[in-house]
């Protein structure tokens, strides 16, 4: 006990000391431990608790994005599905359309082709009068100008003559003849 009292430490101070160490470790092991080791025992199920209700949080949170990866999928071929009809009634829509404006387009060509053959007949027509009447006058100033009453004579003898010998082609034959 020597090397104790060199170190300054009393032997019935250290005894009581120990026992007081030993009632303190009773009084925590009897009270305090059990007390402690039930809190631990609620926290390590609470805290597996947590832990099932993420790791189930997690499945649910899985389950819910292939779920909404499925509806989008089906709302992108929903969606695809309407653009193709759209673009095929549109198409439709176009070759109708198409086909009404050939339709109008040919009927307006042929009834303007029919107006021009119209106006192009009325002009034949106006031009040949015109014609006729710019040549009789024609005729008629050059018979009168360079004609000479002779001249005159002869060219109606000759036109009788003329006209006698059609007229008599023109008559048919008593064999049931050609006409010349």
């Amino acid at each position: 006990m020597e090397i104790l009292e060199r170190f300054g430490i009393e032997g019935k101070l250290l005894l009581v000391q120990f026992i007081n160490f030993a009632i303190l470790l009773a009084v925590i092991w009897k009270f305090i431990l059990p007390r402690l080791t039930s809190l631990m025992r609620e926290r390590e199920r609470k805290v597996a608790d947590s832990l099932k209700g993420a790791e189930q949080a997690r499945q649910e949170i899985e389950e819910l994005q292939a779920k909404q990866a499925k509806e989008r999928e089906a709302a992108r071929a929903a969606a695809e599905r309407i653009v193709a009809e759209a673009k095929e009634a549109a198409h439709e829509s176009k070759e109708q359309i198409m086909a009404e404006a050939r339709k109008e387009s040919a009927a307006l060509r042929e009834r303007t082709e029919q107006a021009l053959t119209q106006e192009r007949e009325s002009l034949r027509t106006e031009l040949r009068a015109e014609l006729a009447g710019l040549t009789v006058e024609t005729t008629r100033k050059i018979l009168t100008d360079v004609v000479t009453p002779a001249d005159r004579k002869r060219l109606v003898q000759a036109a009788e003559k003329h006209l006698a010998k059609q007229a008599k082609v023109a008559k048919p034959t008593k064999s049931g003849g050609k006409r010349g």
